[in-house]
């Protein structure tokens, strides 16, 4: 007796190509039961999927890539039988978990970094060496790029030089200290996006890969650090200095990212490079800009 699949079954090779599964994770889904074959040859044990599971196979990635246990996945595959606003209740309640124990985990980091780097300083100590000052605002040249701890420091020399050179080409005049913003949690293995700004006298035409922006006048909350204090992970106790201060005094933050201010000058004077570990804000009466 001769067994055949029917035409609209899509046998498990074309399948894995189209879902960029292997065959070894289709047939480990199959086993826990939550991406089952529409049918197996009993001849040869080939196995074939309709063409609707390809959606149903990409969205158990997906959740299997914010970390859900097969457990979970099989609920939330079982609520969507039942309703998409089953489904999305299900996912919902996960990432709210998820969430509060990625909050306990960056707690948990942060006692860690902290207590291995061994400030040399109280924590009464470093809030008195948090400073405030105004800044007006105005223009940026901004370059952006993507780097690792161990890069910045080159990726940062490289895009002042190229700003600078714009500048210059375009007439414009610097108007105040480079900054430079990272924006995700600097690390020595996975590239950042790294923002390499530099404030100037009037508007101009953007160069090509750079961009232009207007800065709002500020407060800052900084640390001055020099030497050793400007690594990482060293730069990051100065950064929770300033975090912590503006907790401690009722403080909005303004944006999501702190700013690296360069002080002008002291590396001449001195050898040792300082910077401004700066982060602006506002009083909660004025609101978050």
């Amino acid at each position: 007796m001769s067994f055949r699949p029917s035409p609209s079954l899509i046998p498990i090779g074309s399948f894995s190509a189209a879902t960029l599964l292997t065959q070894k994770t289709l047939r480990f889904y199959a086993e826990q039961g939550i991406l089952k074959p529409a049918w197996v040859d009993p001849e040869n044990g080939y196995r074939y999927y309709r063409g609707e599971q390809i959606s149903l196979a990409r969205r158990i990635q997906m959740m299997r890539e914010l970390g859900m246990a097969l457990s979970e996945v099989a609920a939330v595959n079982a609520a969507a039988e039942e309703s998409a606003e089953a489904a999305a209740s299900r996912l919902s309640q996960f990432w709210a978990r998820r969430l509060a124990q990625f909050d306990a985990e960056c707690d948990t980091y942060r006692a860690l970094l902290f207590g291995l780097l061994e400030p040399a300083t109280s924590d009464a100590e470093g809030a008195a060496r948090v400073r405030l000052r105004d800044e007006p605002g105005g223009w940026v040249l901004c370059l952006d790029t993507r780097a690792v701890s161990s890069e910045i420091g080159d990726a940062v020399s490289t895009a002042l030089g190229q700003l600078h050179e714009a500048a210059e080409r375009c007439k414009v005049r610097p108007a105040g200290p480079e900054f430079t913003r990272c924006h995700g949690m600097v690390n020595p293995e996975n590239p950042v996006p790294v923002q390499i700004c530099l404030p100037i006298s009037e508007r101009i035409e953007a160069p090509a890969g750079m961009r232009v922006w207007r800065d709002a006048p500020r407060t800052f909350a900084y640390v001055r650090v020099s030497g050793e204090d400007c690594e990482f992970p060293r730069i990051l106790l100065g950064l929770e200095m300033v975090v912590d201060w503006l907790v401690e005094h009722g403080k909005l933050f303004v944006g999501h990212v702190p700013r690296v201010i360069g002080v002008p000058g002291q590396r001449e004077a001195d050898g040792l490079l300082s910077l401004d570990l700066a982060w602006p804000f506002t009083e909660p009466d004025e609101g978050a800009v």
